[in-house]
């Protein structure tokens, strides 16, 4: 339970964080790479310039989250909550070969990732 915890620039890449609560939290500048964050709960928590580059995020809740300058980068974010998250159209997010929640996968920068 990580609920409103304060824990910026952590590396918790390929962790299996699966239904995890991270209401609230702050995880600014983390590196999730490859993490497993199925059915987990980030809502409200803030994830500015957050690595989820190839992170599972199946069914996890980010309502109300902060997604700005995110690397959704391979992401899945099948049937993810974004609803009311504060960049819920992850237009600062880096999305390519992004996994959208509706089934649909973005490419739109895929030019910006190496």
């Amino acid at each position: 339970n990580f609920a409103g915890a304060r824990v910026l620039r952590s590396n918790l890449a390929r962790a299996n964080l699966s239904q995890a609560n991270f209401s609230g939290a702050d995880l600014s500048d983390s590196d999730l790479n490859t993490a497993n964050l199925r059915d987990a709960n980030a809502s409200g928590a803030f994830l500015d310039h957050v690595n989820l580059n190839g992170a599972d995020l199946t069914r996890a809740n980010f309502s109300g989250a902060e997604l700005t300058n995110a690397d959704l980068t391979r992401a899945i974010l099948t049937d993810a909550n974004l609803s009311g998250a504060r960049d819920a159209n992850l237009g600062n997010a880096i999305l390519c070969r992004t996994l959208m929640p509706d089934g649909s996968q973005s490419n739109r920068d895929c030019a910006r990732v190496p």
